[in-house]
């Protein structure tokens, strides 16, 4: 049966992205202006390091529903939008996980990707035990992804670490690294649930790889092996079917990651294929 739904906006977004951007954006910052009446809804939100961010999307169409990812325009089937992240949608609502960079009164600085004046429906606070599944698939990104360039392959291994281990560090960098020759010389994606992977490295590596694979000891894809083996070098091994990579390590804890980001992958490590 046929209900009518009324939203009323709860705020609205101030962007530098501008109504004639051409999406798709990486997030930037940006504040949510709370409207007066919706205050004291506010009341502890400074608790929250992240939020769920949903926004109405004005002025995107809503007849769409078959639609193919904006970074690739090659010859990847179409996928229904409720299976994607698309803009586009009957009900243009969108969700953004974000962390909260400050409060100032009934202002929210907040890391977005949506226009300009967008109307804000609603917020709510991010919980990591209820609202993380670090081990989730979609089995068809990885075409996807192989089809990306280095770069905007990089781009997408490094939100999905940060968004694991939670900054960006040296570990990380060579860990993004690590996975884009891993991926692009076993022609798989790390969530292939045929990718077995082992490591004897730190810690901040190991959340990298965890972050991007969704690997976990658990899930019996992930061994991590100890540390007393001291003649054995640091290392991330990667095994699919009768395939095997080995990636040996040289010294980086004295990098930051902008030096790691900067060097040459033969600088940093030795891949070896078993």
């Amino acid at each position: 049966m046929q209900q009518d739904i009324t939203l009323q906006p709860i705020g609205i977004v101030h962007s530098c992205i501008s109504k004639t951007a051409n999406l798709p954006i990486q997030g930037v910052e940006a504040e949510i202006e709370v409207f007066d009446r919706y205050v004291k809804g506010l009341e502890g939100i400074e608790g929250c390091s992240h939020l769920f961010v949903l926004c109405w999307l004005h002025q995107c169409e809503r007849d769409i529903l078959l639609v193919k990812s904006r970074k690739i325009t090659g010859d990847l089937p179409s996928k229904g939008v409720f299976s994607f992240r698309s803009n586009v949608r009957p009900n243009p609502i969108s969700l953004t996980p974000t962390r909260l960079l400050g409060r100032k009164g009934n202002r929210l600085k907040v890391i977005i990707d949506v226009i300009d004046e967008t109307p804000v429906i609603d917020l709510k606070g991010y919980l990591p035990g209820w609202d993380s599944v670090g081990n989730a698939e979609i089995g068809y990104m990885t075409p996807i992804y192989l089809k990306l360039s280095d770069k905007q392959l990089i781009d997408v291994l490094t939100l999905e670490a940060v968004n694991f281990h939670g900054e960006e560090c040296a570990g990380l960098t060579i860990g993004v690294k690590i996975a884009l020759k891993v991926m692009r010389k076993l022609n798989t994606g790390m969530r292939d649930p045929e990718l077995e992977i082992s490591v004897k490295t730190g810690g901040c590596l190991i959340d990298t790889v965890q972050g991007f694979s969704g690997a976990t000891v658990g899930n019996g894809r992930l061994l991590i092996k100890g540390t007393d083996s001291l003649n054995e070098n640091e290392y991330v091994a990667f095994v699919k079917r009768n395939r095997r990579i080995r990636i040996e390590l040289k010294p980086y804890s004295h990098l930051t990651s902008e030096q790691a980001a900067m060097m040459d992958y033969d600088d940093i490590f030795t891949l070896i294929e078993e």
